[in-house]
Parts: structure tokens; C-alpha cells; sequence
């Protein structure tokens, strides 16, 4: 999307020049006070607060992330297959957001582009729970789809319930005061490798713990990839036997105002949709958490590969798998930049993915509870004297930007961190093969981070030619249990989405050139918790390759294993620099999703319950000659899944730690993407009429309460 801002200027898909600007991304942010949240894309205002992805906090950052890819004639062969027993996963996220404001917009420009998804589901039995509870108040979050709700409660199946609280998903870093730079250049031509691992576990115990507290690091990663004929494939086959899933979101928000691409009003209301969300003078927190607080972070990285065949073969048997997870990330003053600029021409890509599940119970539970909550996200915004262009430039001064993902909590400060990468490979062939039968296993992964003052620059520039890229799944489900209760009880919300947004004087440019100044930037995985404080990081790796050929071979059989492995960072004053360039010509994309689902009691319910309300849903596109094609077929008979991975563990106890210290850390990361002849086939389809909306998910909306199988209580 491109939005254009006053004194503003912020580009996604290529450059973003921001000025003052506070970005956050992640999964799941803790923001104390006035935090500005942005999902989606990143949009620019004056002196405005965009949250984007996952809720961050960026005060005094600058971020650049550029990637450049340009594959010509690449072929790349993934397999992974995974026979899972008996496996027990338990994941939780706790968001604490305050005085949080969200912004999502996101701009797509297609041409002559053709995408096809195809998944195909087949489960049988299957049980999975996932637990997520949020409490906020005071929140304003910006989504593509705009919700006003005032006095709503609702409920999602997670229920979270946050005070000045910050998440923890599996993995901490408390950095401090650290500059890293990383570079990474490779040059191959004509080479052939090979590698093959066999791991058989029983009775081990894996338990992942990341501390990482960083000092005085100077990091910086760059990664250049230019490839040429190149083909991608990849498979993944998932075969589950007795899975339990439960979902459940509750969600409650009282005085929140959010922004969709659909806009609703609501006062009064009760909504009940397995997501509880009780939010009060909340940050927003999203799976990732970033507080991030004058940190610069940038990185690099260029592919240039030609004539490359890569394979990889991953071979997973588990039984009773037991595997925790817990990411925590607290980010203050972290400005973000992201931009991201995709060429694509000539590119053939196909994913498929077959999941056989049987016997499974999935639970998910999501609490919110969002009290004074402000939501915006769109994809189109036009504002006073603005200059919006989606996939070219966005130019932002004084904004306040959060982007991020789900399962990354990051709390930077002062941190500047560089990557660059750059990878040349011509003629080259590798194969990697990996079997792992594990039996009675448990895993147990925790981050931490703490970041204060980081700064990240993220860009990433593909160019890829005569790309030929396959990914097919295939899920067929038996006799499977699925449970997803969705509540949400708001109260006082304003929701506005839509694709267009008005800006006063505001100029910004996606998918072309980002120029960010004075911008702090948080970005943040599942699973990581960063807090990084003044961190410079510096990795520099140059690697040229011409006619290799290696062959790995690894075969491990393991029974009653204890693995321990500890690390801990902590990093301050982080300086990161990433940047990522994809240029891709006559690409073709396939995704489909096929499902058959047979004798399978599903229960999938979204009520919601809406009193004068005004839904407002605004999408604007300029597609030329694009064909959309989305499909979704659910076929389930005495599920069998696989996905591409097969594990097979007995009794496997197996313990990685990881601790790292750093300071002063600058970050830098930077996507840019250009592309030509794309077809892309999406579809969808909503009717609402008089706030009455049913889903297969139930939404009573009345004094906000929100539950989502995560629980966030924010103050």
C-alpha cells in the first residue's frame, strides 16, 4: 500500500526514508506508555503511529532491511515428512500492551501474475489445543479491517490478560549497548552437494533455553543471492495419528478504536468468538514482543545462484512429543524500517504440501480482554496532499511504524546491527537428506530478550528469472475433533479498515526505496525475545565455490538421550543492518488448497452480536491482466498427515541453551520486490448485514471481554 505523510517518508517492498520514526514489529509487544502498534503493511503519516505485523514500540530508531535475489534457471527440491504419535504441544503467549496504537495497510500493484495454492488436508481423529489469553486497554491497533465496538465483549478461545506485562515465547535476548554485523558472500559455480543425515532417538529429552545478553556487539549480516534458471520445489507430507486440537479466542475491549478494510460499530455489544480480549491503557502484543529504544539494525543480503539444484530431504518420525515454548520481548524507543521490492519475471512456483491426520484433538484458546483500544489497518490510504504509490516509494518523518510476527518478542535499545550476505552460485547441485525417528521425546525452548534503544534496517531486493517453484500440500483428515470458540466482547471500540487512508502531507512509496532517518525499528520471530540495549553486531562472511562437489552423510541412532546446551544473550544498543533485493521475471505461482474431511465433528463457531453499529470497508487495486485463484477443498478420511518431515523419537531428553550478552547493537534490514507478469488468483467473499455476522465463529460484542486462547490483561 502507499500512503503518502507529511515530513514523512517511509517505503515498504523497496526503501522507507522516515524521519523521527517509531517502528515495531513482532508477534507480541509490551508497550508501557502512548505506544503506537502497526500490523500488516507499513503506512505513512505525519507525526502518526503505524503498528504493522506484531505490536512494537520504536522511539529514536532507524531500521533497514534490504534483501536483493536474482535466480535464473534455480532448482530447489525440499522434502519433508512428518509421522507424528501421541505429541502433546503446548504453546503460550502473554501480551501486555499499553496506550497502544496499531496501524495495517497494506498495497498490492499486480500485472500479467499468476499464483496457485494448492493444500490438500485429509484428518482423521485429531486434537489440538492452544491457549491464548490478551487484556488490553487503551489500545490502537490499525487493521486492514476496520471494528468499532463500544462496551463489546469478546472471546476467541485465548484468553490473555496483561498489566504491564511482556511476552515470552521460547526465547529471551537482553541486549545491551551491541553493533553486529554480520556479511556472508558466496560465488559457486558448478557444484554438487550432497548431504544425508539419519537420526534415530528413544527416550530423549530435549529442553531449548536462549538467554542472550549482549554488550558493546557490532553485528552486521548481508545476504546477496542473484540466481538464474532456477527451480524450487518443495514438499511436505504430514501423517498425525491422535492429535487433540482445541481452539478457543476470547476477546473483550472496552474504549478501543479499530480500523479494517471492513469498518464496524458497535456499542454495546457482546461478541463471543473464542477470543477474550480485556485490554486497559494496553501496548498491543502479537506472538512477538519488541521494545525497542534507539536502535539501528541493517541487513543485507544478495543471491546470485545460476544453474543451482538444491535438495533436501527431512524425515521426522515422533512419538509422545512433549515440546514447551515461551518468548518474551520488551522493547522501548525502537523505531523500525522496513521496505520490501520484489521483481519477478518469468517464475514458475508450486507449492504442495499433504497432511494425512488421524485420530487427532486440536485445542486453541484465545482470551483478549482490550479496554480504550484505537485498531487501524487497511491497505489503500489517500490523505491531503499525499503522494501514495504502493510497490515504489514510501517517504515518512517523524512516524511511528510497529511491524512484526507472531511468537517474537523483542525489547531493543540503542542497538545497531548490520547483515549482509551475499551468495553467487552458478552450475551448482546440492542435496541434503535428514532422517530423524525420535520416540518419547521432550523439548523445551525459552528466549528471552530485552532490547533498549536498537535501531533496524531491514531491506530485501529479489530479482529472479525463469524461477520454477513447486509446493503442493496435501492434508486429509479422518474422524477429527476440531473445537474453535471465538468470543470477543468490546466496549468503546473504534475499528476502522480499509484499503485507502487520509493523510495530511504525507508521502510514501512501497515496493521501491525506503529512506529512513531517525528511526528506531523492531522486528521480531515466534519463539524469539529479544532486549537489546546500544548492541553493534558485525558478521562478515565471503565464500567462493566453483565445480565442488560434496557428499554428507550423517546417520545417528540415539536411545536415552540427555542433551543440554545453554545460551544466553543480552544485548544493548544494538545496530542492525539487513538488506534483501528480489528481482523476478515471468514468474508462475500455483497454490491451491484441496481438503476432504470425512465422519469429522468440527465445531467452529464465531457469533457476534453488534448494536449500532457502522461497518466501513474500503479496498482499492490496480490489478492488470492478474488471474486469482484460490481454492479450498477439505477431504478428511482416517487422517494420515505428512509434512515433509518424518520424526521418529523414543524417550529422547534433549537440553540447548544458548546465552548471549550485547551491547550497543545497530540493525538494518530492507525488502524491496518488483514484479512483472505475475498472476495471482485470490478470493473472497463477505456479506454482512446489521452487525450480524456468523462464521462458524460466534461474536457477541457488549463491555468488552476478549478470549483467544491467550490471555493479555494490559493496564
Amino acid at each position: 500500500m502507499t500512503k503518502a505523510t507529511t515530513n514523512a517518508s517511509v517505503t515498504e517492498g523497496a526503501t522507507e526514508a522516515k524521519t523521527n520514526t517509531s517502528v515495531t514489529e513482532g508477534v507480541t509487544e509490551t508497550t508501557t506508555t502512548n505506544a503506537s502498534v502497526t500490523e500488516g503493511m507499513t503506512e505513512a503519516t505525519t507525526n502518526a503511529s503505524v503498528t504493522g505485523g506484531v505490536t512494537e514500540a520504536t522511539t529514536n530508531g532507524s531500521v533497514t532491511d534490504s534483501v536483493t535475489q536474482a535466480t535464473s534457471n534455480l532448482s530447489v527440491t525440499e522434502l519433508v515428512t512428518e509421522t507424528i504419535t501421541n505429541v502433546s504441544v503446548t504453546e503460550s503467549v502473554t501480551e501486555g500492551t499499553t496506550n497502544t496504537s496499531v496501524t495495517n495497510g497494506v498495497t498490492e500493484a499486480t500485472s500479467n501474475a499468476s499464483v496457485t495454492e494448492g493444500v490438500e488436508e485429509a484428518t482423521t481423529n485429531v486434537s489440538v489445543t492452544a491457549v491464548v489469553t490478551e487484556a488490553t486497554s487503551n489500545v490502537s491497533v490499525t487493521e486492514g479491517m476496520t471494528e468499532a465496538t463500544t462496551n463489546a465483549s469478546v472471546t476467541e478461545g485465548v484468553t490473555e490478560p496483561t498489566s504491564y506485562t511482556s511476552v515470552t515465547e521460547g526465547v529471551t535476548e537482553a541486549t545491551t549497548n551491541v553493533s553486529v554485523t554480520a556479511v556472508v558472500t558466496e560465488a559457486t559455480s558448478n557444484i554438487s552437494v550432497t548431504e544425508g543425515m539419519t537420526e534415530a532417538t528413544t527416550n530423549a529429552s530435549v529442553t531449548k533455553g536462549v538467554t542472550e545478553p549482549t554488550s558493546n556487539t557490532s553485528v552486521t549480516e548481508g545476504v546477496t543471492e542473484a540466481t538464474t534458471n532456477v527451480s524450487v520445489t518443495a514438499v511436505v507430507t504430514e501423517a498425525t495419528s491422535n492429535v487433540s486440537l482445541t481452539e478457543s479466542m476470547t476477546e473483550a475491549t472496552t474504549n478501543t478504536s479499530v480500523t479494517e478494510g471492513v469498518t464496524e460499530a458497535t456499542t454495546n455489544s457482546s461478541v463471543t468468538g473464542g477470543v477474550i480480549e480485556v485490554t486497559a491503557n494496553v501496548s498491543v502484543t502479537e506472538g512477538v514482543t519488541e521494545a525497542a529504544t534507539n536502535a539501528t539494525v541493517t541487513e543485507v543480503v544478495t543471491e546470485a545462484s545460476t544453474n543451482a539444484t538444491v535438495t533436501e530431504s527431512v524425515t521426522e518420525s515422533t512419538t509422545n512429543v512433549s515440546v514447551t515454548e515461551s518468548v518474551t520481548e520488551f522493547t522501548t524507543n525502537v523505531s523500525v524500517t522496513e521496505g520490501v521490492t520484489e521483481a519477478t519475471t518469468n517464475v514458475s512456483v508450486t507449492e504442495s504440501v499433504t497432511e494425512s491426520t488421524t485420530n487427532v484433538s486440536m485445542t486453541e484458546s484465545v482470551t483478549e480482554f482490550t479496554t480504550n483500544v484505537s485498531v487501524t489497518e487497511g491497505v489503500t490510504e489517500a490523505t491531503t496532499n499525499v503522494s501514495v504509490t504502493e510497490g515504489v516509494t514510501e517517504a515518512t518523518t517523524n512516524v511511528s511504524v510497529t511491524e512484526g510476527t507472531e511468537g517474537v518478542t523483542e525489547a531493543t535499545t540503542n542497538v545497531s546491527v548490520t547483515e549482509s550476505v551475499t551468495e553467487s552460485t552458478t552450475n551448482v547441485s546440492v542435496t541434503e537428506g535428514v532422517t530423524e525417528a525420535t520416540t518419547n521425546v521432550s523439548v523445551t525452548e525459552s528466549v528471552t530478550k530485552f532490547t533498549t534503544n536498537v535501531s533496524v534496517t531491514e531491506g530485501v531486493t529479489e530479482a529472479t528469472t525463469n524461477v520454477s517453484v513447486t509446493e503442493s500440500v496435501t492434508e486429509s483428515t479422518t474422524n477429527v475433533s476440531m473445537t474453535e470458540s471465538v468470543t470477543e466482547f468490546t466496549t468503546n471500540v473504534s475499528v476502522t479498515e480499509g484499503v485507502t487512508e487520509a493523510t495530511t502531507n504525507v508521502s510514501v512509496t512501497e515496493g521501491v526505496t525506503e529512506a529512513t532517518t531517525n528511526v528506531s525499528v523492531t522486528e521480531g520471530t515466534e519463539g524469539v525475545t529479544e532486549a537489546t540495549t546500544n548492541v553493534s553486531v558485525t558478521e562478515s562472511v565471503t565464500e567462493s565455490t566453483t565445480n565442488v562437489s560434496v557428499t554428507e552423510g550423517v546417520t545417528e541412532a540415539t536411545t536415552n538421550v540427555s542433551v543440554t546446551e545453554g545460551v544466553t544473550e543480552a544485548i544493548t544498543n544494538v545496530s542492525v543492518t539487513e538488506r534483501v533485493t528480489e528481482s523476478t521475471t515471468n514468474v508462475s505461482v500455483t497454490e491451491g488448497v484441496t481438503e476432504a474431511t470425512t465422519s469429522v465433528p468440527m465445531t467452529e463457531g464465531v457469533t457476534e452480536v453488534t448494536t449500532n453499529v457502522s461497518v466501513t470497508e474500503g479496498v482499492t487495486e490496480a490489478t492488470t491482466n492478474v488471474s486469482v485463484t484460490e481454492g479450498v477443498t477439505e477431504a478428511t478420511t482416517n487422517v494420515s498427515v505428512t509434512e515433509g518431515v518424518t520424526e521418529a523419537t523414543t524417550n529422547v531428553s534433549v537440553t540447548e541453551g544458548v546465552t548471549e550478552v550485547t551491547t550497543n547493537v545497530s540493525v538494518t534490514e530492507g525488502v524491496t520486490e518488483a514484479t512483472t507478469n505475475v498472476s495471482v488468483t485470490e478470493g473472497v467473499t463477505e456479506s454482512t448485514t446489521n452487525a450480524s455476522v456468523t462464521e462458524g465463529v460466534t461474536e457477541a460484542t457488549t463491555n468488552v471481554s476478549v478470549t483467544e486462547g491467550v490471555t493479555e490483561v494490559t493496564t
